[in-house]
Protein backbone atom coordinates (compact mmCIF):
# COMPACT_ATOMS: atom_id res chain seq x y z
CA UNK A 1 0.00 0.00 0.00
CA UNK A 2 2.24 2.63 0.91
CA UNK A 3 4.54 1.99 -2.15
CA UNK A 4 1.52 2.84 -4.34
CA UNK A 5 0.57 5.97 -1.91
CA UNK A 6 4.02 6.74 -1.89
CA UNK A 7 5.00 6.69 -5.52
CA UNK A 8 1.91 8.86 -6.79
CA UNK A 9 2.58 12.44 -7.45
CA UNK A 10 1.26 15.38 -5.33
CA UNK A 11 -1.71 16.20 -7.31
CA UNK A 12 -2.85 12.24 -7.24
CA UNK A 13 -2.38 11.77 -3.87
CA UNK A 14 -4.71 14.80 -3.17
CA UNK A 15 -7.03 13.45 -5.68
CA UNK A 16 -6.74 10.07 -3.83
CA UNK A 17 -6.77 11.46 -0.17
CA UNK A 18 -10.08 13.35 -1.56
CA UNK A 19 -11.84 10.05 -3.23
CA UNK A 20 -11.46 7.74 -0.16
CA UNK A 21 -12.60 10.45 2.23
CA UNK A 22 -15.76 11.16 0.11
CA UNK A 23 -16.14 7.20 -0.49
CA UNK A 24 -15.81 6.69 3.15
CA UNK A 25 -18.32 9.52 4.10
CA UNK A 26 -20.82 8.40 2.29
CA UNK A 27 -20.11 4.97 0.66
CA UNK A 28 -23.97 4.37 -0.39
CA UNK A 29 -24.11 7.21 -2.29
CA UNK A 30 -20.73 6.42 -4.41
CA UNK A 31 -20.17 3.35 -6.39
CA UNK A 32 -16.39 2.42 -5.52
CA UNK A 33 -15.61 0.38 -8.74
CA UNK A 34 -16.88 3.39 -10.84
CA UNK A 35 -14.87 5.87 -8.53
CA UNK A 36 -11.70 3.39 -8.71
CA UNK A 37 -11.75 2.77 -12.22
CA UNK A 38 -12.02 6.50 -13.43
CA UNK A 39 -8.84 7.47 -11.16
CA UNK A 40 -6.84 4.62 -12.56
CA UNK A 41 -7.87 5.78 -16.79
CA UNK A 42 -7.39 9.58 -15.77
CA UNK A 43 -4.15 8.41 -13.90
CA UNK A 44 -3.12 5.70 -16.24
CA UNK A 45 -3.18 3.19 -13.75
CA UNK A 46 -3.33 -0.27 -13.37
CA UNK A 47 -6.28 -1.35 -11.85
CA UNK A 48 -4.92 -4.13 -9.48
CA UNK A 49 -2.63 -2.27 -7.21
CA UNK A 50 -4.69 0.55 -6.74
CA UNK A 51 -7.68 -1.73 -5.25
CA UNK A 52 -5.11 -3.23 -2.64
CA UNK A 53 -3.97 0.40 -1.73
CA UNK A 54 -7.56 1.59 -1.38
CA UNK A 55 -8.70 -2.04 0.37
CA UNK A 56 -5.85 -0.68 2.82
CA UNK A 57 -6.47 2.78 3.21
CA UNK A 58 -10.24 1.86 4.06
CA UNK A 59 -8.80 -0.72 6.83
CA UNK A 60 -6.81 2.48 7.79
CA UNK A 61 -9.69 4.68 8.10
CA UNK A 62 -11.63 2.08 9.83
CA UNK A 63 -9.78 1.60 12.71
CA UNK A 64 -9.21 5.88 13.42
CA UNK A 65 -12.70 5.47 13.73
CA UNK A 66 -12.94 2.77 15.70
CA UNK A 67 -10.49 3.38 18.26
CA UNK A 68 -11.26 7.41 17.47
CA UNK A 69 -7.94 8.64 16.84
CA UNK A 70 -6.90 12.31 16.93
CA UNK A 71 -4.72 13.57 13.86
CA UNK A 72 -1.62 13.17 15.30
CA UNK A 73 -2.66 9.07 16.15
CA UNK A 74 -3.47 8.54 12.47
CA UNK A 75 -0.51 10.30 11.37
CA UNK A 76 1.48 7.80 13.39
CA UNK A 77 -0.85 5.12 12.55
CA UNK A 78 0.12 5.76 8.57
CA UNK A 79 3.82 6.27 8.85
CA UNK A 80 3.59 2.79 10.65
CA UNK A 81 2.28 1.67 8.01
CA UNK A 82 4.94 2.91 5.79
CA UNK A 83 2.86 6.09 4.37
CA UNK A 84 5.37 8.29 3.64
CA UNK A 85 5.37 11.85 5.57
CA UNK A 86 4.21 14.31 3.47
CA UNK A 87 1.18 12.03 1.97
CA UNK A 88 0.64 10.50 5.79
CA UNK A 89 0.29 14.47 6.84
CA UNK A 90 -2.41 15.11 3.81
CA UNK A 91 -4.25 11.91 4.92
CA UNK A 92 -4.23 13.37 8.43
CA UNK A 93 -4.75 16.55 7.83
CA UNK A 94 -8.30 14.93 6.12
CA UNK A 95 -9.18 13.24 8.94
CA UNK A 96 -8.77 16.11 11.12
CA UNK A 97 -11.43 17.64 9.41
CA UNK A 98 -13.89 14.63 8.72
CA UNK A 99 -13.02 13.28 12.32
CA UNK A 100 -16.24 14.34 14.07
CA UNK A 101 -18.93 13.38 10.67
CA UNK A 102 -17.07 10.08 10.98
CA UNK A 103 -17.25 9.75 14.54
CA UNK A 104 -21.02 9.89 14.36
CA UNK A 105 -21.21 6.96 12.55
CA UNK A 106 -19.10 4.78 15.05
CA UNK A 107 -22.33 3.11 15.96
CA UNK A 108 -23.16 2.02 12.33
CA UNK A 109 -19.40 0.81 12.08
CA UNK A 110 -19.60 -1.35 15.23
CA UNK A 111 -22.74 -2.88 14.09
CA UNK A 112 -20.50 -3.52 10.68
CA UNK A 113 -17.60 -5.14 12.61
CA UNK A 114 -19.73 -7.65 14.31
CA UNK A 115 -20.18 -11.26 12.46
CA UNK A 116 -23.61 -11.51 10.96
CA UNK A 117 -25.11 -14.68 11.99
CA UNK A 118 -28.71 -14.64 10.22
CA UNK A 119 -31.07 -12.51 9.43
CA UNK A 120 -34.91 -13.27 9.18
CA UNK A 121 -37.88 -11.10 8.66
CA UNK A 122 -41.88 -10.74 8.40
CA UNK A 123 -44.34 -8.83 7.07
CA UNK A 124 -47.07 -7.58 8.99
CA UNK A 125 -50.30 -5.40 9.19
CA UNK A 126 -51.48 -3.41 11.83
CA UNK A 127 -54.49 -3.26 13.71
CA UNK A 128 -55.44 0.76 14.78
CA UNK A 129 -54.04 1.37 18.26
CA UNK A 130 -53.22 4.73 19.92
CA UNK A 131 -49.72 5.26 18.27
CA UNK A 132 -50.91 3.77 15.11
CA UNK A 133 -54.63 5.02 14.43
CA UNK A 134 -54.76 3.57 11.11
CA UNK A 135 -55.76 0.05 10.49
CA UNK A 136 -54.18 -1.93 7.96
CA UNK A 137 -51.05 -0.58 7.77
CA UNK A 138 -47.81 -2.96 6.27
CA UNK A 139 -44.82 -2.72 7.99
CA UNK A 140 -41.91 -5.20 8.40
CA UNK A 141 -40.26 -6.85 11.37
CA UNK A 142 -36.24 -7.79 10.59
CA UNK A 143 -34.67 -9.61 13.34
CA UNK A 144 -30.75 -9.00 12.60
CA UNK A 145 -28.40 -12.14 14.44
CA UNK A 146 -24.62 -11.13 15.20
CA UNK A 147 -22.30 -13.14 17.08
CA UNK A 148 -22.77 -10.41 20.17
CA UNK A 149 -26.23 -9.61 20.00
CA UNK A 150 -29.59 -9.63 18.31
CA UNK A 151 -31.72 -6.96 17.55
CA UNK A 152 -35.24 -6.50 16.24
CA UNK A 153 -36.71 -3.90 13.67
CA UNK A 154 -40.09 -3.06 12.77
CA UNK A 155 -39.82 -0.33 9.71
CA UNK A 156 -42.13 0.52 6.39
CA UNK A 157 -42.46 -1.83 4.11
CA UNK A 158 -40.29 1.59 1.63
CA UNK A 159 -37.70 1.36 4.41
CA UNK A 160 -37.33 -1.90 4.40
CA UNK A 161 -36.71 -1.78 0.32
CA UNK A 162 -33.98 1.39 0.96
CA UNK A 163 -32.58 -1.18 3.41
CA UNK A 164 -32.44 -4.19 1.07
CA UNK A 165 -31.02 -1.37 -1.77
CA UNK A 166 -28.27 -0.52 0.85
CA UNK A 167 -27.42 -4.14 1.22
CA UNK A 168 -27.01 -5.03 -1.75
CA UNK A 169 -24.56 -1.50 -3.14
CA UNK A 170 -22.33 -3.22 0.15
CA UNK A 171 -22.26 -6.35 -1.58
CA UNK A 172 -21.53 -4.86 -4.56
CA UNK A 173 -18.44 -2.75 -3.36
CA UNK A 174 -17.40 -6.06 -1.01
CA UNK A 175 -17.10 -7.96 -4.48
CA UNK A 176 -15.35 -5.01 -5.83
CA UNK A 177 -12.80 -5.06 -2.94
CA UNK A 178 -12.36 -8.81 -3.11
CA UNK A 179 -12.38 -9.31 -6.54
Amino acid sequence: MATNVNAMSELMQEEFATLMFKYSASPKDHDLAKLANEFAAIHKMNIKPLKKTIQHILELLGHAIQLSQTASDFLEHLTHAGVDLAPAKLFASKWENSRSDFLQRVHQVMLASNRLIDMTWKVGVTSATNLVPELGTAYVQLRIQLDATTETIEMSVESFYRFLANMEALQAHLHFLNG
